[in-house]
């Protein structure tokens, strides 16, 4: 027993110095165009501004594409934190570790039950591990997008369904007093999922319950189980006061959020009416591939095991394959990727909600085959490569600035040496054509776009900063002004006009 605790320790320790190695890293983790860096910008909008109501791209347009939750979280970081990389990065950093602790307890509780108190600590433990390890987890534990929101509501879906409808028969009478607070939590989540995604969250969530009610027929645990008056009004007082005034302080918000964001743009191939942007094409399917690449290492590591004629037997051997929870689990894990299956405009992000239920049937896996003793090498390989990506990410931030403009993901570096460049702190910094996001962000906002060198002779500032492309050069020279670079990235430069 004692050899199983030291276990249990050294899988939890790996998970919490990985997860804190990652939180140390979002303060050196760069903005990168276009997603993070727009939507760190449409935070630092809405809480310069103080409309949280409408989500704004810039001075004069709606941001239609996405509900608000994300840029809540990320406006009232920076009122906590002031307006920062770590500030941008953290609430989205907390949203995943919270849906990993979510999904750790709710293993540890079920698995304890079912296969006794050392079983579930030991899976939910391999399962924190596994999950923390998982690169692409990690990477987007901070990225300020909308997804990690969304992951937390699906996993708060996830286990309040079915701690409602599965009730501890040995303990009956205080499973009776608990699963009308876990359906209220249901409800909860599905609110909280509308103003963190939108409808797509009915979709993720209905589908896989929808599977296992039906084959495991549990259509009169649900309906006696779910308080569906109340949590219905809950999940409606949760998110329709949003959905209205949005609608009434922009109107045409609904119909191009619900209609346009959530069915054209799926199955239109490099959808037109995309108003932030081209829409993206790709080949149906390819959600299955970004299944896999997000899960490294871990879907290497199990495709490899596979391959084993001893582990296929000790998993068939084991109740893995007739587990009603475990089934629960894998109507979860497969929803996502079967549901994009014919989407051709699919990002990686949309693969995550689908990795901590991929991580508890790992766990599993692990727990089943291995004798309850996982062998902790892997975890420990695994771990130490995961620290070693979020050091790394400090290292080149602290000893090569310069990368992400090298890589032309981010004008963090332009912006950086306008600051550092200019004799008078009130020198302005021009953007010749669409200025970036990056470009705004790490501005304050205060960057000016221009659309021709003409625009820079009124100005009566003798230096003139300009971020601007190689190409549009000669826009700049043909007014007669003396172009000197002063830095260079792999799209953009910086340059003063004088």
């Amino acid at each position: 027993m004692e050899k199983k605790n030291k276990i249990i320790r050294w899988l939890i320790g790996i998970a919490i110095v990985v997860f804190a190695v990652r939180m140390l890293s979002l303060g050196w983790t760069p903005l990168s165009d276009t997603t993070e860096a727009r939507y760190a910008e449409i935070g630092r909008t809405m809480a310069e501004t103080g409309n949280w109501t409408t989500p704004m791209i810039d001075e004069v347009r709606p941001f239609w594409a996405k509900p608000p939750l994300s840029f809540w979280a990320t406006a009232t970081s920076y009122k906590i934190f002031g307006e920062n990389e770590f500030a941008a990065h953290f609430p989205h950093f907390l949203f995943l570790v919270g849906a990993a602790a979510l999904a750790y307890f709710f293993v540890r509780a079920r698995r304890s039950e079912s296969e006794g108190g050392w079983r579930g600590q030991l899976e939910s433990a391999v399962m924190l591990a596994i999950v923390a390890t998982m690169f692409a987890f990690l990477y987007l534990a901070g990225g300020v997008m909308t997804d990690p929101a969304l992951t937390f509501c699906v996993t708060l879906c996830m286990v309040a369904f079915y701690n409602a409808v599965v009730i501890n028969k040995e303990n009956l009478a205080v499973a009776r007093k608990r699963e009308g607070g876990w359906g209220y939590l249901f409800f909860a989540g599905l609110g909280l999922g509308l103003l963190a995604k939108g409808p797509l969250i009915f979709m993720l969530v209905g589908f896989p319950i929808f599977i296992w009610v039906l084959i495991e027929n549990k259509w009169r645990d649900m309906f006696r189980a779910m308080p569906w008056i109340g949590g219905i009004l809950l999940m409606l007082a949760v998110a329709a006061p949003w959905y209205i005034l949005a609608e009434r302080a922009t109107p045409g918000f609904l119909r191009y959020f619900i209609i346009g964001e959530h069915f054209e743009r799926y199955v239109t191939p490099n959808w037109a009416g995309d108003l932030y942007g081209a829409g993206r094409g790709g080949f149906m399917g390819r959600i299955w591939l970004f299944y896999i690449i997000c899960a490294l290492p871990w879907s290497l590591w199990f495709a490899i095991k596979m391959f084993g004629r001893r582990f296929r037997r000790a998993l068939a051997a084991s109740k893995f394959f007739h587990d009603e929870f475990l089934f629960y689990i894998f109507t979860f894990a497969i929803a996502t990727p079967i549901f994009f299956t014919f989407a051709r405009n699919t990002v990686m992000a949309y693969a995550l909600p689908m990795l901590i239920p991929v991580a508890i049937l790992l766990s599993a896996a692990i727990a089943a085959t291995e004798n309850g003793a996982p062998d902790l090498r892997k975890f420990k390989w695994f771990g130490g490569l995961a620290i070693a990506a979020c050091v790394g990410v400090i290292a080149l931030e602290s000893a090569y600035p310069k990368w992400t403009a090298a890589l032309g993901i981010s004008d963090k570096y332009l912006v950086m040496q306008y600051e550092k460049s200019r004799n008078d702190k009130n020198a302005p910094l021009f953007y010749f054509g669409a200025r970036t996001y990056s470009s705004e962000f790490y501005s304050d906002g205060k960057i000016i776009p221009i659309s021709g060198g003409a625009d820079l002779l009124p100005n009566q500032y003798l230096q003139k900063f300009v971020i601007i492309k190689p190409r549009d050069l000669d826009a700049i020279a043909a007014v007669g002004l003396k172009i000197t670079p002063v830095a260079s990235g792999k799209k953009t430069m910086l340059i003063t006009a004088e």
